[in-house]
């Protein structure tokens, strides 16, 4: 869930934002370069700042707190005054879109039965993850086409990731004395 929901808003906001800045402020179609690149960077910054910040606070705090960053930070995208603060939120969506991603991947040997479901169990959330994710633009687009207008696309977006904010209330990891207090 956690997968898909950062799959899903990371990649409707990297499909729908340069439209949104052509349609919105008359931005030229290279803006969507810059704003790749600005997703690309943040999301760079935000895996290794994740897992720091697992370290201390631990790893489902980062993820519900990923999750529910990022949600808010997509739904602000259309309403912010100028291209310059959708683009740092774009950025930001970035950021939180993979700050969940090295807690998360950290986990998956305490949720499975043995260390030889590790490899498999990664290929399933990555195949589920990309799967559902294909989802979001798909319905941000359809939200534009019944007239609905951005904002309602850009909340769909955020509908995903407040659902793994949710989901990471009910993910219970069982404690093993080399886990026990890495996940509180």
């Amino acid at each position: 869930l956690f997968n898909a929901a950062s799959l899903a808003v990371g990649t409707g906001v990297l499909i729908w934002s340069p439209h949104f800045l052509e349609s919105e402020y008359a931005s030229s179609a290279g803006a969507a370069a810059y704003l790749t690149a600005g997703l690309a960077v943040a999301q760079l910054i935000g895996a290794p700042v994740g897992a720091a910040c697992a370290i201390r606070w631990g790893r489902m705090r980062v993820i519900t707190g990923s999750m529910v960053a990022m949600s808010v930070v997509a739904a602000l995208v259309p309403v912010v005054p100028g291209r310059v603060l959708v683009f740092v939120m774009v950025a930001l969506v970035g950021f939180f879109s993979f700050a969940y991603f090295s807690p998360r991947f950290a986990m998956i040997p305490e949720v499975v039965a043995k260390p030889e479901h590790v490899g498999p169990a990664s290929g399933l959330i990555n195949l589920v993850g990309f799967g559902v994710s294909t989802l979001a633009p798909w319905l941000f687009g359809l939200a534009l086409d019944r007239d609905l207008g951005y904002v309602a696309g850009y909340w769909v977006l955020a509908a995903f990731g407040f659902a793994g904010a949710v989901g990471s209330l009910f993910l219970r990891v069982r404690a093993t004395p080399r886990t026990r207090g890495a996940h509180d």
